[in-house]
């Protein structure tokens, strides 16, 4: 996609070819060794890399190749490194900005661009996409933008939370323009939506509306897409909005200062309407639904402690910010966190800690083991089984309730409703009565 991409702004005169070949050098210096990955995820051990090298010095054949055929790493194994290679791979745009060749708002109207020509096979298909592009451009010039609220950020938090919202918004991106005939729709949709679901997790924990706004409209049209029976006529136009959106959200980290930033207060609508061919979403998580799916909550007789100071809480989830902003809001609580950045090392943590924990908090989509995984793996072992759990996800589907409820959670909180339901969540789990929970100022 990267070199027909390059072939596109080179035939269009915005580049020259050695430009492209330029940025292509820089991506391939860039992009994440296989033999990493491959110890990153535990596939291979250091010495089965390094024994995999010796042999690579020596051979025409690909690194994979070799170990392979050394039995140091499966077909499947390759196959899913090979996946986080291609997620992980630096997008060639973001290579053409940083270098200087071209700019940022021209990247993404002739991304929207060379989509449209990629798939649009039709030609009167292609002129109503010319049409749509011109009456687009046109409300893009009269769009006026809104300086709203921003929360406060130490400089450190700003540039982690920008360095990660951007790096999320790069592999949708790439997600994005990396459709062609052939697809599996809902897969592609499924990926798309699961980067989004990280960045609006952590735009709602920090309480960013604007882009908590525009990320579940994201969200929720790839989910939509990922629902369908069938490839609807209208995808081009949701790629063409959902690019758009992209940039949207750049211009918005960018202009960020102090305790605001500048908004695109259409950009929402846009990727309603943008999806409204798609019909409605249908299961989607409530609290209320989660409390249906649990039955009638049990009551608390007797509380079991009088208050929350004391309590040691181990907090698993692979986004920082998420993790820091709930540590902070559970010490003023005067509680006691310890936390993990994916389940292994929750897992780990729960076993080594001399310290028992009184109650686990758990993401759902982590790399290396999810939230699934690691509630599986406490309740088939002895001396955890009945560690009191949490789940905590932004994730949509109630089929992750009902999942979750089936391993054995006690409680389950939607990330964008956690200020109203984490603590009664805990309280109602470890016996605590509510009303002897002060809220901090």
């Amino acid at each position: 996609m990267s070199d027909r991409f390059g072939d596109y702004l080179t035939r269009k005169g915005l580049l020259k070819r050695n430009d492209i070949f330029r940025a292509l050098d820089v991506q391939a210096e860039s992009t994440v060794k296989i033999g990493t990955i491959c110890l990153e995820e535990g596939y291979m051990t250091v010495r089965q890399v390094m024994n995999t090298l010796r042999e690579h010095a020596d051979s025409e054949k690909q690194f994979e190749d070799i170990a392979i055929n050394l039995g140091f790493l499966t077909a499947q194994q390759l196959s899913h490194a090979l996946k986080i290679q291609r997620q992980r791979r630096p997008f060639l745009g973001e290579i053409l900005i940083s270098l200087g060749l071209l700019n940022r708002h021209v990247l993404f109207e002739e991304l929207g661009h060379f989509w449209e020509i990629s798939n649009d096979s039709n030609r009167d298909e292609k002129k109503a996409a010319e049409d749509r592009r011109s009456k687009q451009k046109k409300e893009n010039e009269d769009r006026v933008l809104k300086e709203v609220p921003f929360p406060m950020m130490y400089p450190e938090e700003l540039r982690e939370f920008r360095e990660d919202v951007g790096h999320s918004m790069e592999k949708a991106i790439l997600e994005l323009t990396s459709y062609k005939p052939g697809t599996d729709i809902h897969e592609w949709a499924s990926q798309v939506a699961f980067i989004i679901n990280k960045v609006r997790g952590g735009a709602e924990l920090d309480g960013i509306e604007w882009l908590a706004a525009v990320t579940s409209e994201l969200e929720k049209g790839m989910l939509l897409i990922a629902e369908s029976d069938e490839h609807s006529e209208g995808l081009s136009r949701v790629v063409q909005t959902y690019l758009r959106a992209a940039d949207c959200v750049q211009s918005y980290l960018d202009s960020v200062n102090g305790n605001t930033a500048l908004a695109d207060m259409g950009i929402s609508d846009e990727i309603r309407d943008a999806v409204r061919d798609y019909g409605s979403l249908g299961d989607i998580v409530t609290q209320d639904k989660i409390v249906s799916a649990y039955g009638k909550p049990e009551e608390v007789v007797a509380p079991i402690r009088e208050n929350l100071a004391g309590l040691h809480i181990l907090l698993v989830d692979d986004d920082t910010v998420i993790r820091n902003t709930l540590e902070r809001h559970l010490r003023s609580y005067q509680v006691e966190v310890e936390q993990g950045k994916n389940g292994a090392i929750g897992l780990e943590r729960l076993q080594q800690n001399l310290s028992p924990f009184d109650l686990m908090i758990v993401d759902l989509h982590m790399p290396i083991m999810d939230g699934f995984e690691l509630v599986e793996e406490i309740r088939n072992t002895p001396e955890f089984k009945d560690m009191p759990v949490v789940m905590f996800t932004a994730s949509l589907h109630m089929a992750d309730v009902r999942k979750a409820i089936s391993l054995g959670i006690n409680g389950y909180v939607i990330k964008r409703e956690w200020k109203t339901c984490l603590m009664p969540e805990v309280c109602r789990i470890l016996g605590v009565d509510p009303n002897s929970v002060v809220q901090p100022g």
